[in-house]
């Protein structure tokens, strides 16, 4: 394989010759898929070390409360501002609290970012793998002909064109983390937000999945690991060994619930 700028040449038989280029920019979002792995596995050790702060570490940003309140509040009752700001000590020092003023929007921002790129790369892998197949052998219009299908259904159904014994079961932990992973995308990249009047909801938006941070822990771990699996399976239940040159997983472990697919 020689590299060429965003260009990767590889050499393997076919019917319209020996050499097959094909562009390789997917190796961007590859790249920047591994990146975010160190920076995960960096913040998930962080949230596993994760040890509270005691109350009584809260005194400071409780006397700076009841000052701030006071001063703002000259007329107001002393002993209804002291229990108001202790409510709010109380509830800022809650375990949960600080946990979640630590980490939410840093892992929430991980967790957006890895579904975009997993989904982008997931996507990139089967077109390259179908369009190299197909140049290979000679037919290189025939892409065109499934190049809108859904990503779900071109990884179900378009490696048969490579290999007809080829199956990706609908049951499977494979085609249930791409499914999970082609709705999260689908919440985050064509938003619609959830409205109400008064407390009546009138349309029901787009909201992506309520999970607890432990799920969605695994499931990131699943979207990382995801296109490399996929690639992978492909690679075993079809005879185009040459599927997606270039695109290896390194860094990233196969995911627990992928490793029987």
């Amino acid at each position: 394989i020689r590299a060429l700028g965003s260009r990767i040449i590889t050499i393997f038989g076919g019917k319209m010759g020996a050499t097959l280029g094909y562009s390789a920019d997917f190796v961007h979002i590859d790249s920047l898929l591994k990146r975010n792995w160190d920076s995960f596995s960096a913040l998930r050790k962080e949230m596993d070390d994760f040890a509270p702060r005691d109350k009584s570490e809260f005194e400071e940003e409780r006397r700076r409360q009841l000052d701030h309140y006071l001063a703002i509040n000259p007329k107001e009752n002393e002993e209804g501002v002291r229990k108001m700001v202790e409510q709010n000590v109380g509830f800022a020092a809650k375990p949960s609290t600080q946990f979640h003023n630590l980490f939410w929007d840093r892992f929430k921002g991980q967790y957006v970012t890895i579904v975009l790129m997993s989904s982008a790369l997931c996507e990139a892998a089967i077109n390259i793998t179908l369009a190299a197949h197909f140049a290979q052998s000679g037919i290189p219009d025939v892409f065109s002909l499934i190049d809108k299908a859904e990503v779900k259904q071109k990884w179900m159904h378009g490696p048969k064109l490579i290999s007809a014994q080829y199956s990706l079961p609908s049951g499977g932990p494979l085609y249930e983390a791409l499914t999970k992973l082609v709705r999260q995308r689908n919440a985050f990249v064509h938003y619609k937000a959830e409205m109400s009047v008064g407390r009546m909801k009138v349309l029901s938006g787009s909201i992506s999945e309520r999970m607890t941070v432990e799920e969605e822990i695994v499931w990131v771990e699943r979207f990382f690991s995801l296109p490399y699996d996929l690639c992978d399976y492909v690679r075993k239940h079809t005879a185009f060994k040459a599927t997606l040159l270039g695109l290896m997983r390194e860094k990233i472990p196969v995911a627990t619930a992928h490793r029987n697919a």
